[in-house]
């Protein structure tokens, strides 16, 4: 197996967390389709490149001589342009995950992108040189010597001209090199910016934001409303359970925005919140005597709202898992 894949699965699991998942996807960016082509990009060159390095065509050509050059034709331009590809994909992931990891910190990724440029980039009239302007230049690969590892390159410009070998085996060999090295350093960053963010809000439980000491006395408080309603000393004590309910719930939304984790990100915490809508709005109301509610009714709703808080308390609680496994 290609020693990318590990890396990539590295990233693919870190973009399919609910929280960096959910800013990759807005629209402004669409960063999350990016790094899923380039993480695509990235497994189908491995493959052309395995199928390149095992097979034999272009070696053996039992046809004119005609098609074997052009065999080989494709077979470099291909390979050259897949090595390109590469390199591309991996800038494209760091940039999109605003990563400060950069291929253009190799020299060595640069001298094969110089390759590639010369070769079958714009071979017919060179003008820029990593990245910088640079006088012309004019290539042309020697038929005679092509093969499917290699040619002879003839570069000329306006004061001399100059024959080089271009081994095809040795720029797999130091892109993969490279590649690999620039992937550990993107997963290394990955790493330590998780494990930053978490440190910094770990110690915070958001489970207990809700479930602190006095959650069953004050979710008693807002059961025994429904003995009594017209009773003021019930009416007080359902008031007093239920707004520091309320207030919990809040607080909880509050501290994922701020951790720019918001609960949007999460179907299913978002999804009790909706649920959650509408039996809080029609208890207020009754608490504050805007709305009659029977007891059998109160009583549902109430048991509704607990049933909700505790599913809400789960999830919760396996994010605060989440945040104190800090590798």
């Amino acid at each position: 197996m290609d020693e990318t894949y590990d890396y990539i699965e590295i990233i693919r699991n870190y973009i399919n967390h609910p929280r960096i998942n959910y800013h990759l996807r807005k629209k402004e960016n669409d960063n999350f389709n990016q790094v899923y082509s380039c993480m695509d990009v990235m497994g189908d060159v491995a493959s052309a490149i395995n199928v390149y390095l095992k097979s034999d065509f272009g070696i053996k050509a039992n046809n004119t001589e005609n098609i074997k050059d052009g065999t080989n034709y494709i077979i470099c331009y291909g390979i050259l342009q897949a090595l390109i590809l590469q390199q591309d994909a991996v800038e494209n992931i760091a940039s999109a995950l605003k990563l400060k990891t950069s291929i253009y910190d190799s020299k060595a990724l640069l001298e094969v992108r110089e390759v590639r440029n010369k070769c079958i980039g714009h071979p017919t009239r060179k003008n820029r040189s990593y990245g910088k302007k640079s006088i012309p230049t004019f290539h042309y690969i020697s038929r005679p010597t092509l093969n499917k590892f290699g040619f002879q390159l003839l570069s000329s410009d306006q004061h001399s001209d100059k024959f080089e070998s271009i081994s095809i085996k040795s720029l797999l060999e130091v892109q993969k090199k490279e590649i690999i090295k620039i992937l550990d350093n993107l997963c290394k960053e990955i790493k330590k910016i998780e494990k930053d963010y978490k440190m910094k809000y770990k110690s915070k439980s958001l489970k207990k934001i809700i479930f602190e000491e006095t959650y069953l006395y004050r979710r008693e408080k807002l059961f025994s409303f429904s003995h009594n309603p017209h009773s003021i000393e019930k009416i007080a004590f359902g008031k007093f359970g239920f707004d520091a309910i309320k207030n919990s719930l809040n607080e909880v939304k509050q501290e994922m925005s701020r951790r720019n984790y918001p609960i949007e990100s999460i179907d299913t915490i978002q999804m009790i919140y909706n649920y959650l809508e509408y039996p809080l709005s029609k208890i207020e109301s009754c608490l504050n005597e805007k709305e009659k509610l029977d007891d059998e009714l109160y009583f549902i709703l109430i048991s509704f709202i607990d049933q909700q808080i505790n599913e809400l308390g789960e999830i919760l609680d396996e994010i605060d898992k989440d945040f104190s496994e800090i590798n």
